[in-house]
């Protein structure tokens, strides 16, 4: 995937964090890192974070190309979220069909603002403005009852928590009352943190709050612009890794700053993600640019970070440069790179001559497969835990 840029004139997604009541610390256990310093760069094969390694070719036709969007993995199924329909592969990549498309219609959606896909085969979204969220059974390809729910602006996450609780970050300018909470199948609020609705300051720029799954019955939460990461089991908050971050530099009318967000974390490692932004604030109107992004490496007996220059997928003789790599709640890693990149590096290999009969012959063959305009290569692999 390409790099870029992004400029926001509207809010996007932040929260800024302040303590409150319910949060609590553990100072024994709570992880401690320093990103204004220096740190060793490695490459980092994903051999080392995970397992069970599969290549996933996501089948190419004209009611299944793939041009930008998210991706939900679990056991059986690959989930393609686009802006103008939500395509369903299964997880050998074979297309299923489409589970709906922009639109107004029945079954139609506007703009999905939060999703999340289960480990038994449930995909939630919700439809920006809507009083339900979706509840699809990937086995039958049906829709299930709607959710009850009281929209009341943005959601930033949506998290499958178990077989019937959902978690819900609203955005920082919606008006739920909640900086996030916990809702069951039947619409009912069952706990969460509770704030101040804050009205929208007509223009503003961000760093998103993070929400991912820990484990079966928790979360990792982290607000926009906090240093720290909680551990939020309900309305129980507990801090887990605490960081260090350069402060903000303002020359005129930019102002840079560098945040930090936790991509995984598991009992072994974790891996942060630091950002480095220009915000401009100029004419009524913000841009915000990013300058750096780089994923951050550390092993938790240590806790000595190391900035990953790049992962490598070490595959049939061939070392892979994946652009991307990101992290589901199913617990799985996943790898993408676009066909012709794939083919790139599968071609030099080739030319090097350094394989052995094997490799060779399974490296040809697959490469004849490939198409440089065919749908996105995974790469999934289940997390070591």
């Amino acid at each position: 995937m390409k790099d870029f840029k992004i400029f926001v004139t509207i809010a996007c997604v932040a929260l800024l964090f302040t303590a409150c009541n319910q949060a609590g610390t553990n100072s024994s256990k709570i992880i401690t890192l320093d990103l204004t310093k220096d740190s060793d760069k490695i490459s980092l094969d994903i051999a080392d974070l995970c397992e069970n390694i599969n290549l996933v070719k996501l089948e190419t036709s004209d009611k299944s190309l793939i041009s930008r969007g998210a991706f939900l993995v679990g056991e059986k199924y690959i989930l393609v979220i686009q802006k103008k329909s939500i395509l369903q592969f299964s997880a050998n990549g074979k297309f299923i069909g489409t589970i709906s498309k922009h639109g107004k219609g029945p079954g139609e959606y506007t703009q999905i603002d939060a999703y999340d896909l289960d480990n038994k085969a449930y995909f939630y979204y919700h439809d920006f403005s809507k009083n339900y969220i979706n509840r699809y059974n990937l086995k039958n390809s049906k829709q299930c009852d709607k959710i009850p729910f009281k929209a009341k602006g943005y959601l930033s996450n949506l998290i499958a928590l178990n077989d019937s609780t959902l978690a819900i970050l609203p955005d920082q300018f919606a008006e739920y009352g909640y900086r996030y909470f916990f809702q069951n199948h039947k619409g009912k609020i069952l706990e969460g943190i509770k704030k101040e609705n804050v009205p929208h300051p007509g223009s503003w720029a961000g760093a998103s709050s993070s929400f991912i799954k820990l484990s079966k019955e928790s979360i990792l939460y982290r607000a926009s612009d906090s240093d720290t990461i909680y551990n939020i089991k309900g309305s129980a908050m507990i801090a887990h890794t605490t960081y260090t971050i350069p402060k903000p530099i303002k020359k005129g009318v930019i102002s840079t700053k560098t945040t930090a967000s936790p991509k995984k974390i598991n009992s072994k490692w974790g891996i942060l993600t630091k950002g480095v932004y220009d915000i401009t604030k100029a004419n009524n109107t913000i841009s915000m640019d990013c300058k750096d992004y780089s994923d951050y490496f550390y092993k938790k007996d240590d806790k000595q970070l190391k900035r990953v220059e790049n992962y490598i997928i070490k595959w049939l003789g061939v070392e892979i440069i994946p652009k991307r790599i990101f992290f589901t709640n199913t617990n799985k890693l996943v790898a993408k790179l676009e066909a012709f990149e794939l083919k790139m590096q599968i071609e030099k290999t080739l030319e090097e001559n350094k394989l052995s009969k094997e490799q060779r012959e399974r490296l040809q063959q697959l490469n004849s497969e490939i198409s440089e305009d065919d749908n996105p290569i995974l790469f999934i692999g289940d997390i070591k835990i």
